[in-house]
């Protein structure tokens, strides 16, 4: 299957259309996790008039610098060039996924789930991801925002970089629209699977009063 960066922009487009198909004149919102947050913030911009708005959980922004992903990150700019479909597994573990014992057995059981990311989505997300923290002031709907503080995968510290832009990017705008319409919650006893650990039901319980409020 195509892994490139437009192929899982199109797959987003595709879940969009079917979905106001099906479901016509609801209020419609887009969650992404992790690598799935980065692509539903880049997304957004296109369907803003279709959209209500977005919730990311610990959204992939940026990596922790001292994580499992940086040389692979590495590894995957030198062989973009020379062979772009390599893949090879994150290394992420999956104790840093979640505390519970049971949930990381589920995962490793899935068989929908995967820890393979080939060269070229690797060196696009980087891309992406810069061009999106670079126009974070521009982004045009109301934005949740879920993170672990503890994450081990994703940079928390970028993540809470990104919704500051978004703020600071309406105090130099004041005047000329609305100020950002951005929630931040901050979670200090979860890893990366936010919505399967420790804080799963204060997760669940902010996510459905955010939508509640503009649904």
């Amino acid at each position: 299957r195509d892994s490139s960066w437009e192929a899982l922009q199109a797959a987003v487009d595709q879940l969009l259309e079917r979905t106001q198909r099906e479901a016509p004149g609801l209020p419609c919102f887009l969650h992404g996790h992790s690598l799935g947050g980065a692509i539903v913030l880049d997304a957004a911009r296109r369907h803003a008039g279709g959209l209500r708005g977005v919730v990311v959980t610990n959204p992939a922004l940026a990596v922790e610098p001292t994580g499992p992903l940086r040389l692979r990150l590495l590894l995957a700019q030198l062989l973009a060039r020379l062979w772009p479909g390599f893949t090879l597994a994150t290394g992420i573990s999956l104790e840093a996924a979640a505390h519970d014992p049971a949930v990381r057995e589920r995962i490793a059981t899935d068989p929908l789930r995967h820890d393979r990311c080939s060269a070229r989505l690797a060196v696009a997300w980087q891309r992406r991801s810069q061009a999106l923290m670079a126009a974070a002031p521009a982004f045009p709907l109301p934005l949740l925002v879920l993170q672990s503080s503890a994450d081990g995968v994703i940079s928390a510290a970028a993540v809470r970089r990104y919704v500051l832009a978004l703020r600071e990017g309406d105090a130099l705008l004041e005047g000329e629209r609305q100020p950002a319409d951005v929630t931040l919650r901050l979670y200090h006893d979860s890893l990366h699977e936010l919505l399967d650990d420790r804080e799963r039901g204060a997760v669940i319980a902010d996510l459905l009063a955010w939508l509640r409020a503009h649904g």
